[in-house]
């Protein structure tokens, strides 16, 4: 669930969007919330504090991290005094009784001699404090493989966004068992990994948004 904080939650306190969420038979076990201004080098505890609060109110584990805006990442050297923040933030989570969480996109595979900005921050980051959100579509769009980095750093992605890569323009996603993503061999892997929120995400719709939902949703509790 993505969270803009300077919105509410459409006009409804967090209280009230807890009560909604569970009268509806939901729950909101994490939550995306940019935090530009925590990870500046300026940045501070206090830019914290409020989406720890909210996070509480909403009963949910994870604090997620969604992005990184693009000033903040123009060298390893970034990722690296990122991923610094990444475990104060973490330990602020923990404190607080929630986890830390990163989402990524592609960028984070981009190359600087040799190393990329996930890499930095799977290598930096505190493995108690700090998890993350794989984004598989994303990973593969940049060319890696999910297996590998489950083989590589097992144990450090417990939610997954999944949503397939289409057939005919891989910018685009498609329901779940639809485009060229194998998810049955990568599923195979998930207690490697260490799988437990998988959260179906789709961008682009050819058929009707529900009846994706539908479909991608059958496809995985048939197969997992």
């Amino acid at each position: 669930m993505d969270i803009h904080l300077t919105n509410q939650f459409w006009g409804l306190s967090v209280q009230e969007f807890r009560d909604t969420i569970h009268s509806n038979g939901m729950t909101t076990p994490s939550g995306h919330y940019g935090l530009d201004s925590f990870l500046r080098k300026e940045g501070n505890k206090s830019d914290l504090t409020h989406v720890l609060e909210v996070a509480q109110g909403l009963d949910q584990k994870y604090v997620i991290i969604p992005s990184i805006s693009a000033d903040l990442r123009t060298s390893i050297e970034d990722f690296k005094r990122i991923a610094e923040k990444l475990n104060q933030a973490g330990e602020m989570c923990r404190q607080a009784g929630l986890k830390l969480a990163y989402h990524n996109h592609a960028f984070e595979f981009e190359d600087f001699n040799g190393q990329n900005g996930l890499q930095i921050f799977l290598e930096n980051t505190d493995k108690d404090l700090v998890d993350f959100e794989l984004d598989i579509y994303w990973v593969v769009r940049a060319g890696k493989d999910p297996i590998a980095l489950f083989d590589k750093y097992p144990g450090r992605f417990p939610l997954w966004h999944i949503k397939d890569m289409s057939k005919t323009n891989n910018e685009l996603n498609t329901e779940i068992g639809s485009g060229t993503i194998n998810y049955e061999k990568i599923f195979q892997r998930a207690k490697t990994a260490g799988g437990e929120h998988f959260i179906v995400e789709q961008e682009n719709f050819e058929i009707d948004p529900y009846q994706s939902l539908s479909q991608s949703y059958s496809y995985l509790k048939g197969k997992f």
